[in-house]
C-alpha cells in the first residue's frame, strides 16, 4: 500500500503519523495484503464443512454472601441487610 493512501486513511482516522510509522504501516500492508493473496489462491472448497450444533452448558450459580456483607460494612446505615437511605423529598 503506498504511503499517500496510508496518510489518507491516517487523516481520516485522526491519527498523527510520522513518516516513519507511515513507512513501517506501508511495509506492514504490503505483507498482509500478500498474505490475503496467498489465501485466495488455496482451494477453499476441498474443506469440509463442519456440522455445527450447539454447545450447551449447566449454568451455574455461585453465591457468595461475604462479599455483600463486606459492602454492606462500607454501608454508613443499613438495616435488614440492604442500604438504608433518606427518604426523598416530594
Amino acid at each position: 500500500m503506498d504511503k499517500d493512501t496510508i496518510k489518507k486513511v491516517a487523516d481520516v482516522a485522526r491519527l498523527n503519523l510520522t513518516d516513519e510509522e507511515i513507512s513501517d504501516f506501508s511495509r506492514d500492508f504490503d505483507g498482509i495484503l500478500e498474505q490475503f493473496s496467498e489465501l485466495h489462491k488455496e482451494k477453499l472448497e476441498e474443506f469440509e464443512e463442519e456440522e455445527k450444533s450447539a454447545v450447551l452448558r449447566k449454568d451455574e450459580s455461585v453465591l457468595d454472601f461475604t462479599v455483600s456483607e463486606k459492602i454492606l460494612d462500607n454501608a454508613p446505615d443499613k438495616e435488614n441487610k440492604l442500604y438504608k437511605v433518606p427518604k426523598g423529598s416530594k
